[in-house]
């Protein structure tokens, strides 16, 4: 019965990771977003 235990530490460590990475990247999009905005803004005002 160890190997469940296993398994389940190894799925919510997997969980969290995506959580994380998750978060990141839509921080990134949004920065990502914001920066691009304010280029075509300053292109076409």
């Amino acid at each position: 019965m160890e190997a469940w235990g296993y398994i389940g530490a190894a799925y919510l460590l997997a969980a969290c990771a995506l959580f994380a990475y998750q978060v990141r990247l839509r921080r990134r999009l949004a920065t990502a977003r914001r920066a691009l905005a304010r280029l075509t803004g300053e292109r076409r005002p």
